[in-house]
C-alpha cells in the first residue's frame, strides 16, 4: 500500500470515529415493532401491547445502550414527538411521555389526559439538545395496559396571530371564547414561577421537580373532576413559562354545562416543594396557519 493510500483510509476512519454513532433521520416513525428499553414493563411487538406491571413502570425506545452518550438519535429537523395510544385500561391517573438526552441535565416530559380509554401523547424536544436524543419512554403511575396506534416525530406547526382569551373573575373561560377554532388550534396556558426548582419527595429525597405536576385544567362546569378527566399541568422551569395543547385535547372539558346552562373550562396552578409562589398569567388561542 503506497503512502497516498494509507493516508485516505486513516483519513476515512478518522472522521467515523469522529462522527460518533448518530442515527440520521431516515422516517419520522418510531418503530412500533420495536420497543427495547424500559423497567417494570412487558411488550408484544405483533399486537402492540404495552403492559405496565408496577407502579411507575416505563416502555420505550433507547438509542444505543443506555450509558453509550456516542450513540444518539439527531432529531434536529423535528420538533416534537407524539404517541397515539388506545385501549388504555388501569387507574392510571399519571401518563407521562418522557425524552431524554446524552446530556443528563436534560429532559423533556409531558402528561396527558385519557378520555375513553385513548389518548395522544405530545412533548416538545428541547430545542438545545433536540440533535442527540437518547431514549423516548412512556411512564405510569400505577400498573396498567394499552395499545400503541403510532408514534413519530413531527414538526411544529405554524399559527396565526394569538388571541388572548378572558378569564372571569374566578378564572372561568367561557366556551364561546373557543368558537370558530379547529382542534388543532394551539391553547397555551401562561403561568409563572418562583422559587427553587429543588424540591423533596415523600421519601425525603431531594431532586428536580422539572415534569412535576403543579396544575389542573378542567371544565368550568367540573371543577372537582367527579364527570370529566382533568388535564395536567407541568412545571418546565424557574420563570415565566406555558403550558400547551391543542384544543381538540380539551374539547371534552366543554361538553358539560354548570347550573346556569353555561360552559368552559378552569386552569390553576399551585405551590409545590421549593416553589415559593405560582401565578396565573392568562390564556391564548392561535388558529394554525399551516
Amino acid at each position: 500500500m503506497n503512502n497516498n493510500n494509507f493516508i485516505f483510509i486513516y483519513l476515512l476512519a478518522l472522521i467515523y470515529l469522529m462522527s460518533g454513532c448518530e442515527h440520521k433521520a431516515t422516517t419520522n416513525k418510531l418503530d412500533i415493532n420495536y420497543l427495547n428499553y424500559g423497567w417494570s414493563s412487558q411488550y408484544d411487538s405483533i399486537s402492540h401491547h404495552i403492559e405496565i406491571l408496577k407502579p411507575w413502570g416505563a416502555k420505550g425506545w433507547v438509542y444505543g445502550d443506555e450509558n453509550d452518550k456516542n450513540t444518539y438519535f439527531d432529531a434536529s429537523e423535528y420538533d416534537k414527538v407524539v404517541i397515539d395510544l388506545e385501549g388504555i385500561k388501569g387507574a392510571v391517573s399519571k401518563l407521562n411521555i418522557v425524552v431524554r438526552y446524552t446530556d443528563e441535565t436534560a429532559v423533556s416530559r409531558n402528561l396527558s389526559t385519557i378520555v375513553e380509554g385513548a389518548t395522544t401523547m405530545r412533548v416538545d424536544l428541547d430545542p438545545a439538545f433536540k440533535d442527540r436524543v437518547k431514549s423516548i419512554f412512556l411512564m405510569c403511575d400505577s400498573a396498567c395496559e394499552m395499545n400503541i396506534k403510532r408514534a413519530y416525530y413531527d414538526k411544529a406547526h405554524k399559527y396565526g396571530k394569538a388571541k388572548e382569551l378572558h378569564m372571569s373573575d374566578i378564572g372561568i373561560i367561557s366556551s364561546d371564547q373557543f368558537d370558530g377554532y379547529s382542534d388543532d388550534a394551539l391553547v397555551e396556558m401562561i403561568f409563572e414561577s418562583k422559587g427553587n426548582i429543588m424540591g423533596v419527595n415523600e421519601k425525603g429525597d431531594t431532586l428536580d421537580m422539572t415534569g412535576w405536576e403543579v396544575g389542573i385544567i378542567c371544565s368550568a362546569a367540573d371543577i372537582l373532576g367527579a364527570d370529566l378527566p382533568t388535564r395536567g399541568i407541568v412545571l418546565q422551569n424557574i420563570g415565566l413559562q406555558k403550558s400547551s395543547c391543542l384544543l381538540g385535547d380539551i374539547r371534552y372539558l366543554l361538553s358539560l354545562k354548570d347550573d346556569d346552562g353555561e360552559c368552559g373550562i378552569f386552569w390553576t396552578v399551585w405551590k409545590t416543594g421549593n416553589i415559593t409562589e405560582m401565578n396565573v398569567i392568562g390564556t391564548t388561542i392561535a388558529e394554525v396557519a399551516d
